[in-house]
């Protein structure tokens, strides 16, 4: 039997505020290697913050994330830095790219600090941009892009070091209904392709109805796993 990609064990997670509220409450999740799943819920459920611990983004106040075995966590903040650069790709519903670079230096930026040779990166970072449709927007600085445009290459840059995983939150959210399918329609496509693990957190029911399984998390604790619908 396959080795499942992401085990997480009793995830909780509460932060330091003067009300000490518990976001995620003993969470359990397996993901399987190329894997796709949808977490939906109300505002404030915490979906964001699990997303943010599976990615290695925030630790859990308790609870272990076994990464193909290994227990992240109990790497060191160095080794979790690279471990997340080379493993991980985030799209976030803000693009966060960096606003004084072009769209090819942005893609460039985490193969760089992953010590791949600039004229590699450059190579794949154009490629990249063209699997996502930007080949005539290289030059273009994000304020120079659209929305969908900033959106795609956010895309490639999740992609810059082949992820196993691709973690998307509200990917969407900032884009009109058309810009938003178009977008969804290529990362389903490159996840299908490319066999990657994806976990998406979504509040639009249409958006979760593209996954096979859907998991609502309620007051920080995950309550269902279910065919859509």
């Amino acid at each position: 039997m396959e080795q499942p990609l992401i085990v997480a064990k009793g995830i909780a997670k509460k932060f330091s505020t003067a009300s000490a509220a518990e976001v995620l409450k003993g969470v359990d999740l397996t993901v399987k290697v190329g894997e796709k799943i949808a977490i939906i819920g109300k505002s404030g459920a915490g979906k964001s913050t699990l997303l943010h611990v599976l990615g290695t983004l925030e630790k859990p106040t308790a609870g272990e994330i076994l990464f193909e075995g290994e227990d992240v966590f109990s790497y060191d903040d160095t080794k979790l830095a690279q471990y997340r650069n080379a493993k991980i790709g985030f799209v976030f519903q803000f693009h966060y790219l960096m606003l004084e670079f072009t769209a090819l230096e942005n893609v460039m930026i985490p193969m760089l600090l992953g010590g791949v040779n600039p004229s590699d990166a450059r190579r794949e970072a154009l490629d990249l941009l063209g699997l996502v449709g930007l080949s005539h927007r290289v030059a273009h600085k994000p304020s120079q892009l659209s929305g969908g445009e900033q959106q795609r290459v956010a895309i490639a840059r999740a992609l810059s070091r082949s992820p196993k995983l691709l973690l998307t939150d509200e990917m969407t959210g900032n884009l009109d209904g058309e810009t938003g399918r178009a977008i969804l329609d290529l990362v389903d496509s490159i996840q299908r392709e490319r066999g990657m693990t994806l976990i998406s957190v979504t509040h639009d029911d249409q958006v979760a109805a593209r996954s096979p399984f859907v998991y609502r998390l309620e007051a920080g604790t995950l309550v269902a796993k279910t065919p859509f619908g």
